[in-house]
């Protein structure tokens, strides 16, 4: 465990130097020397265990653990790249904003603009200031929004310091408002950062257990359904902590008969409130598997309100490419799109058609949700 830890935070440590570079930032340099200092912790790890019990495992550490770019053993073990930097001698501010990895001052970077602090969403977002020199600096945050709570909202920066914006929903007016941050040091540079907030919540209607839109999107865990249809025999098992997320739901049992889906059929219902009318993009994340039931496959459908519901493949086997890739990323993702009549409460099917399929999350994107390796966090719900 020490060891996949060390591995794990070696990447993590490399994958920061390099954003830090790319933003210009002094503490780039601690991130290298870090990738540095884990390569040889990772060297220490191994000769301990090899000298357990008089060398009783000695070489069961020996496997390659760096440097791979296919499956197939690198020729030599190589950490991850990593660049030394040179800091300016004086105190020079630089920014970083959540959402981007862009830096300021940079020349041609636009204006710095925050995701949207979204009642139904994060319930805050953050702003770095940093240092590209060698002399710590004083800074201090004002907003033109007297609703808008920022800590810590004044300080000194010798590497780096993030800070967070909330807001008093009590007092945000209601609808789409931008608020403006103003970061001044004392070494002669200013920032000016836009923040939009969005307040809806006097739109939606008092639902127990309603996913809400935040933020353009929802994002769902398949065992928090609303509703689950049994039937022919058929039932929905729920899997706690399974694949991941929170877990995941499977019709049982894997030995029943495929299902043509309608009224009736075993089915998930899953209620939520939309503010964005026209086209969404259903994203639907599985447990990877294999068409072992021969045919066509493992299949599925979905639907959203009265329409009809679309049968849509798991997809196993289409290339050794995607295959490759449900097995790295331990999930199969399926696309679907869907056109919302109007903003309001509606309802997601997910139907059954074979057994086997196991359904971990949903995501509904109706223009908000931005790239990250596990998809965004689950949407608020209204409460029980």
């Amino acid at each position: 465990m020490l060891a996949s830890a060390n591995v794990r935070e070696l990447h993590a440590a490399a994958g920061r130097n390099a954003l830090y570079v790319r933003q210009g930032r002094a503490a780039a340099q601690a991130e290298a020397d870090r990738v540095r200092a884990l390569l040889a912790r990772d060297a220490a790890l191994a000769r301990g265990y090899h000298t357990l019990l008089g060398g009783k495992w000695n070489h069961m550490m020996s496997e390659t653990k760096f440097g791979y770019r296919i499956w197939q053993t690198p020729p030599i073990e190589a950490a991850p790249p990593v660049a030394d930097v040179r800091p300016s001698p004086g105190a020079d501010p630089g920014l970083a904003i959540e959402g981007s990895e862009m830096g300021w001052p940079m020349w041609g970077a636009p204006t710095p603009v925050l995701p949207p602090l979204d009642f139904f969403g994060e319930p805050s977002r953050w702003i770095e200031v940093f240092n590209r020199g060698m002399r710590p600096f004083m800074y201090s945050v004002v907003s033109d929004r007297p609703w808008l709570r920022i800590t810590p909202s004044r300080g000194t920066v010798e590497v780096q310091q993030r800070f967070e914006i909330m807001a008093d929903w009590s007092h945000v007016p209601a609808g789409e408002t931008r608020a403006m941050v103003r970061i001044e040091t004392d070494a002669g540079r200013a920032f000016v950062v836009e923040l939009p907030v969005v307040n809806r919540r006097a739109e939606v209607a008092s639902r127990p257990g309603l996913f809400v839109e935040g933020d353009g999107h929802v994002s769902i865990e398949a065992p928090h359904f609303t509703r689950a249809v049994n039937g022919g025999g058929v039932r929905w098992e729920v899997l706690p902590d399974h694949g991941r997320g929170l877990g995941g739901v499977m019709p049982v049992p894997v030995t029943a008969a495929e299902v043509q889906p309608g009224p009736g059929t075993p089915h998930l219902e899953y209620d939520l409130h939309l503010f964005t009318a026209g086209e969404v993009r259903m994203e639907l994340h599985f447990a990877p598997s294999l068409d072992f039931q021969g045919g066509e496959g493992l299949r599925f459908a979905v639907s959203l309100d009265d329409e009809a519901p679309r049968i849509l493949k798991l997809g196993t086997g289409e290339t050794l490419q995607t295959w490759e890739q449900s097995v790295a990323a331990s999930v199969r993702k399926v696309v679907s799109r869907h056109v919302v009549g109007a903003p309001g409460v509606h309802t997601l099917k997910f139907w059954m058609v074979t057994p086997g399929v196991v359904l971990q999350k949903i995501v509904v994107d109706a223009g908000g949700v931005r790239p990250s390796y596990l998809g965004p966090p689950e949407s608020r719900r209204i409460d029980d």
